[in-house]
This record gives C-alpha cells, sequence and structure tokens, in this order.
C-alpha cells in the first residue's frame, strides 16, 4: 500500500489524538481534520470517508515493512531449521523502531480488529512453510491451526513487551520470546517447580 504524505499526516494526527482517548472510537474525523489543518469535507472526499478506514490504513502502515522483511527472509532462508529465530530476531528489530505506534495498538486501544489483520495476514506467511514441513510429518493439528498459535503467541508476547514502561531492547526481548517458542509451557511449570 502506497501512503502520500498527506496520509501519513492523517495517520500521526489520528495516532496522537487516540493516545488521550479510551479508544480508538472516541476519535473523531472533525478533530484529526482539524489537527492536521483540513477541513473535514477535505479529509472525507480525497483522504479517509471514517476513522475505521484509517485504522485499517495504519495496520497496513505499521506493517508493511515487517511483513516485507519476513517475506524476504522467508525467501532466502526457507530451507533452514532456525527460520523462526531469524524471524522473531527480525521482527522485534522492526516493531522496536515503530515502538510508539505498537504501544498504542497493545495498549487500551487494542481491539480485536488489529488481531484479525495480523492473523489474516501473516497465515498467509506461515500456512505454505507449515504445509512443507507438515508434509513430512503426521500431525493430527491441522496447519491453520499450527499458524493461529504461533501467532497469536507471538502477538501476546509482542502485548506484554509494549506494556512495559519502557520496552527492552529488541536483541534482549527477541531471545525471550525465542525462549518462550522452544519451551513448552509443560516446561515452565517444570522448570520453575524443580
Amino acid at each position: 500500500m502506497i501512503f502520500s504524505q498527506a496520509d501519513i499526516q492523517i495517520i500521526n494526527a489520528f495516532l496522537e489524538i487516540s493516545r488521550n482517548k479510551s479508544n480508538f472510537s472516541d476519535v473523531s474525523m472533525s478533530t484529526i481534520a482539524k489537527k492536521v489543518g483540513i477541513s473535514r469535507q477535505a479529509l472525507y472526499q480525497s483522504h479517509f470517508h471514517n476513522t475505521d478506514e484509517i485504522i485499517r490504513a495504519l495496520y497496513f502502515y505499521v506493517d508493511q515493512d515487517i511483513y516485507n522483511r519476513m517475506l524476504f527472509v522467508i525467501k532466502k532462508n526457507k530451507n533452514k531449521k532456525n527460520i523462526m529465530e531469524l524471524l522473531i530476531r527480525e521482527a522485534t528489530s522492526l516493531i522496536y523502531k515503530n515502538s510508539y505506534i505498537f504501544k498504542i495498538l497493545y495498549s487500551k486501544h487494542h481491539d480485536s480488529s488489529w488481531v484479525l489483520f495480523i492473523e489474516e495476514h501473516y497465515s498467509r506467511i506461515l500456512l505454505p512453510i507449515l504445509e512443507k514441513r507438515n508434509n513430512n510429518q503426521s500431525t493430527f493439528i491441522p496447519v491453520g491451526m499450527q499458524a493461529k498459535f504461533i501467532i497469536h503467541n507471538f502477538i501476546g508476547l509482542i502485548s506484554i513487551w509494549m506494556h512495559q514502561e519502557k520496552p527492552e531492547l529488541p536483541e534482549e526481548y527477541a531471545e525471550k520470546i525465542i525462549y518462550l517458542f522452544k519451551t513448552s509451557a509443560e516446561q515452565l511449570i517444570k522448570l520453575d517447580n524443580k
């Protein structure tokens, strides 16, 4: 998706305004237009028809570099066993660069449309990898369920990270995510109860 400078200004105005609101639905088009310095009519006619369109554009805006980088990493490393580690390291680095946006997306404003967007977007990337790797194995868990499991666990760990007052450096947090992905819940409980 290509964003004009005006689109980016509108998205940034939406983010700035939403920081002081209890949820995204409290942000009005009039307030955004005023913040950007254009008429509400110009906002409707030339850019976005409603805040839902701005939110959807925000999702693509914040995610496009990450998504493209994930595609590149997969293409370059598709046969490597540690592909999840590579993806986690790359994603955390890019998320950290835009942590001010992710802090808002994972804050009280967080709604199910963000999770659905990520699930839909990244299932397309993960399904072919999982299908290829599961071809040689007998598993009773469908690959679609496996993809959603990975995505939702990652989203949960990013949410924890973005709720930190000052998020840890991406290199440090990536190692925690990798450890948790490699360690089952059963192993974590056993580690605590030695």
